[in-house]
């Protein structure tokens, strides 16, 4: 009984810890083509492929004057009323605090750095937003007078989310464990 009584608890627990993840929906967000394969990168804009890479061997290097912002964008296939976590790695290279980081999900802007003071490495960063429509921009918009923002392991996938079927397996499992006590002190 006792190893019946472990087997649904450790069955719960993997059941619970298989959430719903998909793929990364981003093209070439590690930027490992060594170029901006998947990418548009915004007409006069100071955007490299730099093999000073954060993770791997490139990163993108981002380092628009103020006068003229660039940025780097992707659209994504999404799926409306979708949860999704955008993830990426970022490293501030400037340290006269001239600069701006932006990222926007469709028309939201979900990260904003301003005069930002140097990273000394890189900072990982997740957020979330939602999808309003089938198509999704993802774009980061960056000013940095002095030196480079660098951005690497770029990632946005749907939020993971309990599966109902392993919700449900988690509960049976807890109802039997808690049956099992309850018979276990009616007897004593």
């Amino acid at each position: 009984m006792r190893s019946t009584l472990l087997a649904l608890v450790f069955g719960a627990i993997a059941g619970w810890a298989g959430m719903a993840q998909s793929a990364p929906i981003v093209a070439n967000g590690d930027f490992e083509t060594g170029d901006f394969t998947g990418w548009t990168v915004s007409p006069s804009a100071n955007i490299l492929i730099t093999p000073v890479a954060i993770a791997g061997n490139f990163s993108a290097s981002l380092g628009d004057v103020s006068a003229s912002p660039g940025s780097l964008s992707q659209t994504l296939t999404t799926t409306p009323g979708t949860l999704y976590a955008i993830s990426f790695l970022l490293q501030n290279q400037d340290t006269a605090q001239s600069n701006a980081f932006t990222v926007m999900f469709g028309s939201d802007i979900v990260f904003s750095e301003t005069n930002a003071l140097s990273d000394p490495s890189p900072v990982a960063v997740t957020v979330f937003d939602t999808a309003l429509s089938g198509s999704t921009l993802l774009s980061f918009i960056d000013t940095n007078d002095q030196s480079d923002w660098l951005l690497d392991d770029v990632t946005v996938n749907v939020a993971a989310v309990p599966e109902p079927s392993a919700a449900l397996l988690v509960f049976t499992a807890v109802a039997g464990v808690l049956a099992a006590a309850r018979r276990r002190r009616a007897r004593s």
